[in-house]
């Protein structure tokens, strides 16, 4: 009986040996697995073109690779001392906050679009993308930050040549509606006259008054219609004129007080229907969503920089969510893109409540 104990016990230590040293091969192998994927992880962070940044919940800079510390000329001092707003313009701030929030709540975000500021000022445009990990037990925000200076420099030829031909194709229809229609107007508002004289005190002089105000209505429409298409004061006389012309058209609707320091002034013409063409699409909004008492409009020209700032005293709005949401029709997708195409830099403020703000400048050269 005795023997037969032991004998058992014999098997059972062999076989726990055996259980052990598998074991121990496995957790060797594992370690070899975690070491190598360690290892290839630290390269792919130490030599990808990426900037890879893991911040913390309140916006401090955990961990950066050296692809990071290059965009941003930073030392490692500088770059773990500050926060990371420190070099990321203020416009976009809100932006990112809400974007961490949702993640943080649980939901996924497209990559951002941004532009971050190097030591020397310099802006840079980047693609942001981020997630939430867990970093040292704590729940933090791993970012991939790439520069696409390349493609926004492409994005910007291609934007400028559409533009261009936008405004050839405006041009041509504007000259058709002004030189086809126009005259065929004018001529039967001529034989209309003729009539007027010869049935003039008959029955039928009241239909041809009638007939004479819907011609002069229709001349007036084609005026309007020609010019809204391709504003001829830009081409003739420039931009302030023509942003006379269009607050003129608007005054009876919501009255704006207009300054500026440019009237003796022409600019790049291209510029010129940028800035104008933003400047409708800003009365445009405040006309559609502001119900805005009065807009108040500056245009400032000083040393080959346009300056200009526009403001109502309307029902505001949520900037973060709207520039978010490329379905608001607040148009703010587009006035941007024209802005990049012309190099020109920007600011928005506004709430809920409290109005809205637009402060832009543009290098300009006179003609």
């Amino acid at each position: 009986m005795l023997t037969r104990d032991v004998t058992k016990q014999k098997i059972v230590e062999a076989e726990l040996k055996q259980h052990k040293e598998h074991l121990e091969e496995l957790v060797k192998q594992k370690s070899n697995e975690v070491v190598t994927i360690s290892g290839l992880y630290q390269k792919i962070f130490n030599h990808t073109s990426d900037a890879i940044a893991i911040i913390s919940a309140d916006f401090r800079l955990v961990e950066a690779n050296p692809a990071l510390q290059r965009m941003l000329g930073e030392t490692d001092e500088k770059l773990y001392s500050g926060h990371i707003f420190d070099s990321i313009p203020a416009t976009y701030h809100t932006i990112i906050k809400n974007s961490v929030e949702l993640l943080f709540s649980g939901k996924s975000i497209n990559p951002l679009e941004i532009e971050i500021q190097n030591k020397n000022g310099i802006k840079i445009p980047v693609e942001l993308s981020a997630n939430i990990i867990d970093y040292n037990n704590s729940a933090a925000l791993l970012s991939i930050i790439r520069d696409i200076s390349d493609r926004r420099e492409m994005e910007k030829m291609i934007l400028l040549t559409t533009i261009e031909a936008e405004e050839r194709e405006r041009r041509r229809l504007a000259a058709d509606l002004h030189d086809d229609i126009g005259p065929l107007l004018a001529s039967l508002k001529m034989y209309v006259s003729v009539l007027q004289q010869r049935l003039l005190n008959t029955s039928n002089s009241e239909v041809l008054d009638i007939i004479q105000n819907l011609i002069k209505s229709s001349i007036e429409n084609v005026r309007t219609i020609s010019n809204n298409i391709s504003p001829h004061l830009i081409e003739r006389f420039g931009l302030i004129p023509a942003v006379k012309a269009e607050i003129e058209n608007i005054k009876m609707l919501v009255p704006v007080d207009f300054t500026t320091n440019a009237s003796n002034y022409k600019f790049d013409k291209q510029v010129e229907i940028i800035i104008y063409r933003i400047i409708k699409e800003l009365f445009n909004n405040t006309l559609k969503y502001a119900k805005a008492k009065r807009i108040s409009l500056n245009i400032n020209y000083h040393k080959y920089k346009l300056y200009l700032k526009y403001s109502d005293n309307g029902l505001g709005f949520d900037l973060a969510t709207t520039v978010l949401d490329k379905k608001s029709g607040h148009g703010l997708p587009n006035i941007d893109n024209r802005i990049k195409s012309i190099n020109g830099n920007y600011s928005i403020e506004t709430s809920h409540g409290n109005g809205f703000i637009f402060i832009l400048d543009v290098p300009v050269n006179l003609r």
